[in-house]
């Protein structure tokens, strides 16, 4: 009999009399792949973890470093940090660039004077723009800015963004929120870009997982300046970072053609190599040795007497010029370039400081030496101020170059400048001399020259071709380089250490005396392997006594150093050695290197 029972609902069921009844369960296969699906899901998850791109995004102050509102500067796409001020401020929203900042980083030839103007040099021209002028004159033509050309903030003077990059070699692009300006100087340097593919983002740092600084929609170009790995470092929209090389397309390179905004300085040269004679005058009797320096020197046809000397901080000079002195070396085919020295007239540096610190005392020696030069009968005027960086006005003097340039341009006069060479760097704008003088003559010398430099060469033939070397490097022209050659040495005298006091002492000598002396002393004579010049010593009163010098084959020697430069020609310091020494041969090695007029 089957027993009946009602469910919840209602309806009955009957229970089976066989409750072993056979249940079936899941295939061992569908298992499986549940459990494959799964492990790959988790698979696909960590992997997305790991490998995957992060959707974070990067505070753009925290990326610039930004703090109160600051502005960030990049230089070809670099950003200039650890800087004392800002490199740059927004007034009136518009851009201003700092001053000092523009000296240091970019080509800049602004420069600000004692007398509260902004000064910018043409050819033979200074524009003067004064605190709160919206534009300038040129040639008797008005440029409208409509806002201020410069403006001083907290002491600093901030100059136009849009007035410099009219002016310099530059390109200013600015951005807001936060505030940031790339700054790219056109010196026709190669540009690569790119064009991306599909929509990216510029990250922080080449991984998926460096945070997004910029979204860069597919078709964009961007400028690639490095790759690593497979990510590219481009530049676009203000940001610098980095894009998967994959989401761009072919890198492609070119050279933008420049045109140089800086305008054309004319020069005033001799139209021939330069041979030139520096001629130490003390007293007007000096003058009288013209004519003895030249037959000493056949060939030579420039002559530089030290004729003036700054004396005091109000701009005053000493001088020795001599109008008939020209008139004998012009009879002679021998060209007059006057000497303004700050080492004859024991001028302090404090007193140098006021001169060229001061616009209108510098505006004053400026006229005095043009006048001075064209009532002579001048040629051209050397300047051998060799104090202005330890007076701590190298900008001055920079300033005070551009300003007698003009003037001189304006009058056919040759400017030169005399730069002496140092180790470890060159204190002096060669740049700005390149475009503003006519000639940068180097004094290749005085590699040794008191106790605390040693005992050492004059000039050893390396330190002679550095004087080239260097100077071409820094971007100067060869055919405005005149080489300094000394015509003298110093005799070294070396006490032993234990023997009295252990000290090095020094006297200046011509080569010929030097020649004199080890000769007298019978010393052994030879050419020096390290300095590549001739070398003899001698023992006598308890020291050793040691002498490098030049002869013929080792002025050979230093111009073969540098023949791979068409330089434009050589500087002897100077007549009062010279004539001592007199050497024909070495005479010759020098006139017939050079094509002369």
């Amino acid at each position: 009999m089957r027993a009946e029972r009602r469910g919840p609902s209602g309806y009955e069921y009957s229970r089976s009399r066989n409750p072993r009844r056979r249940r079936r369960g899941f295939p061992k296969a569908l298992i499986l792949l549940i459990v494959v699906v799964v492990i790959a899901a988790v698979g696909g998850v960590l992997a997305y973890r790991h490998f995957g791109y992060t959707k974070e995004r990067m505070d753009l102050n925290e990326y610039l470093g930004i703090e109160d509102g600051g502005m960030a500067v990049f230089v070809d796409n670099v950003q200039i940090t650890d800087l004392e001020a800002p490199p740059a401020v927004r007034s009136g929203g518009n851009v201003y660039i700092d001053l000092d900042f523009a000296e240091q980083y970019l080509p800049n030839r602004f420069y600000y004077n004692s007398d509260g103007t902004l000064r910018y040099m043409y050819p033979e021209e200074i524009i003067r723009i004064a605190e709160g002028e919206t534009g300038w004159t040129v040639g008797g033509e008005r440029t409208e800015l409509y806002i201020p050309c410069f403006i001083v903030q907290d002491g600093r003077v901030y100059v136009s963004a849009e007035m410099m990059q009219t002016f310099d070699d530059i390109d200013v692009t600015d951005y807001a929120e936060p505030d940031r300006v790339f700054i790219e100087i056109l010196d026709g340097d190669e540009i690569r870009t790119a064009t991306a593919r599909r929509g990216t983002q510029i990250r922080y740092r080449g991984g998926p997982k460096s945070p997004i600084l910029a979204d860069v929609p597919s078709g964009t170009e961007v400028r690639v300046l490095s790759t690593v790995d497979d990510w590219v470092q481009v530049s676009w929209g203000g940001v610098v970072g980095y894009v998967p090389a994959k989401h761009l397309g072919e890198i492609t390179a070119q050279i933008p053609s420049v045109v140089s905004r800086v305008p054309e300085f004319p020069g005033v040269q001799l139209g021939h190599d330069v041979l030139l004679m520096f001629q130490q005058v003390y007293t007007e009797g000096n003058n009288a040795n013209l004519e003895m320096i030249a037959e000493s020197a056949p060939g030579m046809n420039v002559i530089a007497p030290t004729w003036y000397s700054l004396t005091d901080a109000s701009g005053g000079f000493s001088s020795f010029s001599d109008p008939e002195y020209v008139r004998r070396a012009h009879a002679l085919g021998i060209d007059v370039w006057g000497v303004v020295d700050d080492i004859n007239g024991d001028i302090s540096y404090e007193d140098l400081a006021a001169v060229l610190g001061n616009a209108s005392v510098r505006e004053s020696l400026v006229r005095s030496l043009v006048t001075e030069a064209l009532n002579t009968g001048l040629d051209g005027l050397n300047l051998d101020i060799e104090h202005a960086v330890h007076a701590g006005v190298e900008r001055e003097f920079t300033a005070f170059m551009r300003e007698l340039s003009v003037e001189c341009r304006k009058n056919g006069l040759v400017l030169s400048v005399d730069n002496y060479i140092v180790r470890g760097g060159q204190p002096h704008d060669l740049v700005e001399e390149d475009l503003i003088c006519d000639y940068l003559v180097m004094m290749s010398y005085d590699e040794y020259w008191n106790d605390a430099s040693g005992a050492g060469p004059t000039a050893s033939v390396d330190w002679f071709a550095s004087g080239v070397y260097d100077t071409v490097m820094r971007g100067v022209r060869p055919e405005k380089i005149v080489n300094g050659i000394a015509a003298y040495t110093k005799v070294w005298s070396v006490t032993p250490a234990g023997a009295e006091d252990g000290t090095i002492g020094f006297r200046s000598a011509s080569m010929g005396e030097a020649v004199a002396e080890l000769s007298a002393h019978q010393a052994a004579v030879a050419q020096d392997g390290v300095s590549g010049i001739m070398y003899g010593t001698y023992d006598a009163d308890g020291s050793t006594y040691q002498i490098w010098y030049d002869d013929a084959s080792t002025i050979r020697a230093k111009l073969d150093a540098i023949s791979q430069y068409d330089i434009a020609g050589y500087a002897v310091w100077s007549a009062r050695w010279w004539v001592d020494w007199n050497d024909a041969e070495v005479w010759n090695v020098l006139r017939d290197s050079l094509e002369l007029g």
